[in-house]
């Protein structure tokens, strides 16, 4: 869990184009006992990646905020997090743009909440900028590569063009895609069925007046038509590919004692989301052995509750190579 806090606050900042496989590791090789080394991990990343020559940035800071005795505190300590109504990890830039936020709270009102993200942007922002003044001062030039995105491979369409094709792809699909989008009776997989019919008659026709046209470039601009109306229904609009408004939320079912040799089973779903729980109990003598340091961090030294995650790349209709970052 901490990889992916890690890896949700630096992935939206990798250039466009850029895939090229690239490993981070944060080593913990110390802990106080007092601070969170996750929160100083996501700052370590930000770190360690505006010293490189990876093409990323602008540089990021995190923190960590609780909310102890009717004030918010910044970086609180174990003692204070553990009485604390709030538990908030913040990951920002300089300019205060959030790139990740992960936490929760306990009957905290709504202003308290948004006021925390305030604070703890402002901090982050400090430190973003330090790190973004060690990068000027020792870090190594960004390397060159050729973004591999549809816009930019397509190296012979030149910027006139481009914007002519772009042109046509809006002419030819921004109605249609809008009648998509508003036809609440489509679901999802519906949804994108009419959306890739609407693509792909789209790109039949253009190549019949440019035959030498890249079809991945057609594609890069069909995908961000249809993220620019997505975008202007919901804040122009209030209306969301669902029919839901703003403040609605799908309809959740939920379905108990499924498997009666279980201890306890459920089924949850909500839209296409489902999940499918189990739970099996066990004498305290099974509680999991917790290693020095999550001891220390955590302030528990045995776990009597263990949760097993398990999202497969068939749950996406994907084909995997076994465990990834969203698989525990």
């Amino acid at each position: 869990l901490v990889g992916r806090m890690v890896d949700r606050s630096i992935r939206p900042l990798f250039k466009q184009g850029y895939n090229i496989e690239t490993g981070l590791n944060c080593n913990l090789l110390s802990v106080d006992g007092v601070h969170n080394p996750e929160v100083a991990s996501i700052c370590a990343a930000s770190a360690a990646l505006t010293l490189s020559d990876v093409p990323w940035g602008p540089a990021i800071g995190a923190v960590q905020l609780g909310h102890v005795d009717g004030a918010i505190v910044v970086n609180p300590s174990r003692k204070l997090l553990a009485r604390s109504k709030l538990n908030l990890v913040v990951a920002g830039t300089s300019s205060g743009l959030a790139t990740m936020l992960e936490g929760d709270a306990r009957c905290l009102d709504h202003k308290t909440f948004l006021d925390a993200i305030k604070i703890g942007l402002e901090q982050c922002a400090k430190i973003a900028t330090s790190i973004e003044q060690l990068g000027q001062q020792m870090g190594k030039p960004k390397r060159e590569f050729l973004p591999q995105s549809p816009s930019n491979r397509v190296a012979s369409t030149s910027t006139t063009d481009q914007t002519a094709l772009k042109s046509m792809v809006e002419s030819s699909c921004s109605a249609k895609v809008t009648c998509v989008f508003l036809d609440h009776s489509l679901d999802k997989q519906a949804r994108d069925k009419a959306m890739f019919q609407v693509r792909d008659t789209m790109i039949t026709q253009i190549r019949e007046l440019y035959p030498d046209v890249d079809v991945l470039l057609l594609n890069d601009l069909f995908s961000n038509l249809t993220k620019n109306i997505v975008r202007n229904l919901i804040f122009k609009e209030n209306i969301r590919v669902d029919g839901r408004g703003s403040t609605d939320i799908r309809p959740i079912s939920c379905a108990v004692n499924l498997h009666e040799p279980l201890h306890g089973s459920a089924l949850f779903q909500r839209g296409q989301t489902q999940v499918l729980c189990t739970v099996a109990l066990d004498s305290l003598h099974s509680a999991m052995k917790l290693d020095p340091i999550t001891a220390l961090t955590g302030g528990v030294k045995e776990k009597n509750f263990m949760l097993h995650y398990e999202f497969p790349g068939y749950a996406t209709g994907e084909l995997g190579k076994g465990g990834s970052r969203r698989e525990l």
